[in-house]
């Protein structure tokens, strides 16, 4: 560049906005994948946490996942080519993409669904919107709301949320709805109790001492919102038995923490609160968080309440 060149303002790119990176991501995508339908899908998941998917669907398929924008458009505006970004989700598409499409069952036979349909616990504020059209029950401030796990290629990692519209063709009522649900939650999904440290110690390898005596309560597996182990009386009752009365906290969907109320460390509520509303902003996805509160299961009676 000679001593009397400049750039001038509009020599430098300008970043798109989120809204225009999707569109052409779509068109790109399009052009990728000219035998599939390439749309842009907004989501509402837990929490009312709204994010941007592209459905890219193969001719004649009717189900096919989700793709999310947000975290492509990160790294957009962190320098990374968008042929590069259309590429790392064209790869995305072909390994998610299912061989064929789920049996679903029949939704309009609660007989079909009866041995099948599950619970899992939200937070009631953050949802109230979705709680609207859905059956449910409130418990503290929470919500128990139901879903019908489906079977992906093979394995139970889809499902289907219940409606209010499933719920009004059944032909029955919530308390049937959740009776069911629970036992097949339990059946499905056991409740596991581990140790804070064997949990530890089985991601790192390394063995710790724990300051405080916590345990950690969910289902299945760590990918399960497992968090309505909580509602396990017996694996409560058992537990509590030894150790007298209980606080639980919501680590996330995905599980909660117990600690004896007797433990040395602290028998302040507002400690373990301090310590939940600390790790919801700064370790727990939006769309994970269950609560901001503490629990306190009460040994002599088998209550759960929000202590004060």
């Amino acid at each position: 560049m000679s001593e009397n060149s400049y750039v001038t303002i509009t020599d430098i790119p300008v970043a798109m906005e989120f809204e225009e990176f999707v569109e052409d991501m779509r068109e790109r995508l399009r052009e990728e994948l000219p035998d599939c339908e390439v749309r842009v899908v907004p989501v509402t998941k837990n929490n009312d946490t709204h994010l941007t998917g592209i459905f890219i669907l193969p001719e004649g398929r009717a189900v096919s996942p989700n793709i999310y924008m947000e975290e492509p458009y990160e790294r957009y505006l962190k320098g990374r080519p968008m042929e590069e970004l259309v590429s790392d989700i064209v790869r995305c598409y072909e390994e998610n993409r299912m061989e064929e499409d789920p049996a679903l069952p029949d939704l309009t036979d609660f007989e079909v669904v009866k041995d099948t349909v599950c619970l899992k616990l939200v937070n009631r504020e953050r949802n109230r919107e979705n709680l609207a059209g859905m059956p449910h029950r409130d418990l503290l401030d929470l919500a128990v709301t139901y879903f019908i796990p489906v079977a992906l290629d093979g394995a139970e990692n889809g499902s289907i949320t219940v409606t209010d519209g499933h719920f009004s063709l059944w032909g029955i009522d919530e308390d049937t709805l959740y009776r069911h649900a629970l036992e097949n939650t339990r059946r499905l999904y056991p409740a596991r109790l581990v140790t804070l440290a064997e949990v530890v110690q089985e991601m790192t390898g390394i063995r710790v001492e724990e300051k405080t005596e916590m345990y950690i309560l969910y289902r299945g597996n760590r990918e399960h919102p497992g968090a309505s182990a909580m509602l396990d009386t017996s694996v409560l009752e058992e537990f509590a038995a030894g150790h007298g009365d209980l606080y639980i906290l919501p680590s996330s969907i995905f599980e909660v923490l117990l600690v004896p109320v007797a433990d040395p460390v602290s028998t302040d509520p507002a400690f373990y609160t301090d310590m939940v509303r600390d790790v919801n902003r700064t370790m727990v996805e939006p769309e994970e968080v269950l609560s901001d509160n503490v629990y306190l299961y009460h040994a002599d009676t088998g209550v759960i309440d929000i202590p004060e």
